[in-house]
């Protein structure tokens, strides 16, 4: 059986009690931590640096640190807990130790390695370090091994490749790209597709005179008049995204009533499957000091927008009742109160998510 040990950027509890060190150890030997997991012999390392420790007792927050040529790297997360980051080696058929790569534990049995500044320091060895860095991650029972690498870095995709490493998605920058590595050959992957949808609004905004806010866009008009509508940004609420694009298509600020409908269609933008949905508005209306309505006027996004106004509600539902059957469906959601989508925020059990939002039918009370 081959023997493995795991380095960790980070150190003992015995050495600096204020540290949180969660790991079973079996013995400190020489400087080395070592334990056993599911009969690997493992041993952990100390390679922290006096100014990387200073912040990590200092914070709130737990720790994911790296160690890098007896160096540690920190970056502050969620409430305090063991540092998990760490790099793990395998023995030689002669009994030397492997020099792998730094990683940082995750979720599911899998590793992270971050391509950066150290690691492009010593690029003559990342094939070598890699292959290393696979079987060691083998040896102690991980189930992936994920890559970031940045664009500059390019480079190392190539041997990354080799190893057979996937390409999953780029990070919200579109400048970090993120390969994975199944390990276990014997069983199906379980890693999911990445952004498998996307989410879009649609608003109904109707004003104290019975007119319906329309837009007719630069191009792909399927018909003269279409409701104001687009893409929610990622992390972005339903209502908060309906309301930015109706503010930005037409100029016209406007109130979250409800949820009418929800579409599900497959295959669309780069073959993503799209969920849609159709919310009621209120547009925000004043009094002049006579006490008359005033109606705000719509104004045209003009990078993406030809033209907006306010059209009677009845000559929209005419248009749609002869040529679009989805929205014929909505307008007749619009006019049944009884069947709106409300929206309530609840709190989660997950320790540290945020409450989400739930839409769901009217609640009897």
């Amino acid at each position: 059986m081959k023997l493995a040990r795991q380095v960790v950027a980070s150190t003992a509890s015995h050495i600096y009690p204020r540290m949180n060190f969660k790991s079973t150890l079996l013995a400190f030997v020489g400087g080395n931590l070592s334990a056993n997991r599911g009969g690997v012999s493992v041993r952990r390392l100390i390679t922290v640096s006096t100014n990387s420790f200073s912040s990590v007792v200092q914070g709130s927050s737990k720790d994911e640190c790296i160690g890098i040529g007896g160096m540690t790297r920190c970056a502050a997360t969620t409430p305090k807990s063991s540092l998990e980051s760490q790099a793990v080696e395998v023995q030689d058929d002669n009994g030397n130790w492997m020099d792998t790569l730094p990683f940082v534990e995750g979720r599911h049995r899998s590793v992270r390695i971050v391509v950066d500044d150290a690691i492009v320091a010593q690029k003559d060895d990342f094939g070598e370090k890699l292959r290393n860095t696979i079987d060691s991650c083998k040896e102690i029972g991980k189930a992936s091994i994920w890559a970031e690498v940045p664009i500059k870095f390019g480079s190392f995709m190539e041997e990354l490749s080799k190893e057979k490493f996937v390409l999953h998605h780029a990070d919200e920058s579109g400048k970090v790209a993120n390969l994975y590595l199944w390990l276990n050959e014997e069983t199906e992957c379980k890693i999911p597709s990445f952004a498998t949808h996307q989410i879009g609004v649609g608003a109904i905004v109707v004003n104290s005179r019975d007119e319906i806010l329309v837009v007719r866009e630069l191009r792909n008009n399927y018909l003269p008049w279409k409701i104001p509508g687009g893409l929610a940004d990622l992390g972005e609420d339903l209502e908060t995204a309906v309301i930015r694009e109706v503010s930005e298509e037409t100029g016209i600020e406007a109130e979250f009533e409800n949820v009418l409908s929800m579409r599900h269609t497959h295959g669309l933008q780069f073959g993503r499957s799209d969920l849609y949905f159709v919310c009621r508005l209120r547009p925000k209306e004043e009094r002049d000091e006579e006490g008359n309505l005033i109606i705000p006027e719509p104004v045209a996004e003009v990078s993406e927008i030809a033209a907006v106004k306010w059209l009677p509600i009845e000559e929209y539902r005419a248009m749609v009742n002869e040529s679009h059957p989805m929205m014929r469906h909505i307008l007749k959601l619009y006019d049944d109160t009884s069947s709106h989508i409300q929206k309530s925020v609840v709190k989660s059990v997950v320790p540290g998510r945020k409450p989400s939002s739930v839409y769901h039918g009217s609640l009897s009370k």
